[in-house]
């Protein structure tokens, strides 16, 4: 995201020291506040364990709500409003519980236990450049990390080819005017893992990175 701020013009992107962040989570003092500015007409608590919810219900209770101004749902139970006024909370969802696994292509949940499977079998390799965002020169690299593929002393001329295939699929791509970062990536990701079945009978996981910088002065 800071990349694409920068690609956008701008030339400075002031951050917080992520160990002066405060939790994702508001404070009871927050959300007291929240409760005396907004003045809501219904106070419903929202994420967490149930156990939470009712903490959380506890705080409007100090703040003078009464328990028919609060509202408490478990899983698959909904509230009703018409006219701003609370209806009912009778109503159900019927929901299932989800054993999480690899089995379902479409499941995300089931793609990171693929990606963990992976990582813990056949290793990883981490390779990346960077690029002149105008003329798309190679400015730093190819860097190589490998994690759990070879070992490094018998690695030195698989790790130095990895690394020429990334660069010669960005110079290609760049020759033929077709050059796209993630479709770069991607295209170098399959041929690096060619490349590393062919000489280790290993498929780790791929990871090609391509930083692009000086964008500022590009679009200036």
């Amino acid at each position: 995201m800071e990349n694409d701020i920068y690609r956008a013009g701008v030339h400075r992107v002031i951050k917080l020291n992520p160990r002066e962040l405060l939790s994702m989570h508001a404070s009871i003092e927050d959300l007291k506040m929240m409760l005396y500015f907004v003045k809501p007409k219904y106070y419903l608590p929202v994420k967490g364990e149930f156990a939470q919810l009712i903490a959380n219900a506890d705080i409007a209770t100090e703040m003078g709500y009464t328990p028919d101004k609060i509202i408490i749902l478990d899983d698959g139970q909904f509230a009703t409003f018409d006219g701003g006024k609370l209806v009912s909370t009778r109503d159900q969802l019927d929901l299932d519980d989800i054993l999480i696994d690899a089995s379902d292509r479409n499941d995300v949940s089931g793609m990171v236990l693929k990606d963990r499977e992976t990582l813990s079998t056949d290793g990883a390799i981490v390779v990346g450049v960077v690029l002149d965002f105008k003329t798309k020169e190679l400015i730093g690299g190819p860097d190589i990390q490998s994690r759990g593929v070879i070992y490094l002393k018998d690695a030195d001329h698989i790790l130095a080819e990895i690394g020429n295939i990334l660069v010669d699929t960005i110079r290609q791509a760049v020759e033929e005017r077709r050059y796209e970062n993630m479709a770069i990536r991607a295209e170098a990701k399959e041929r690096i893992n060619r490349y590393v079945l062919k000489e280790t009978g290993k498929k780790p996981m791929i990871l090609p990175a391509i930083a692009e910088i000086n964008a500022g002065e590009d679009n200036a």
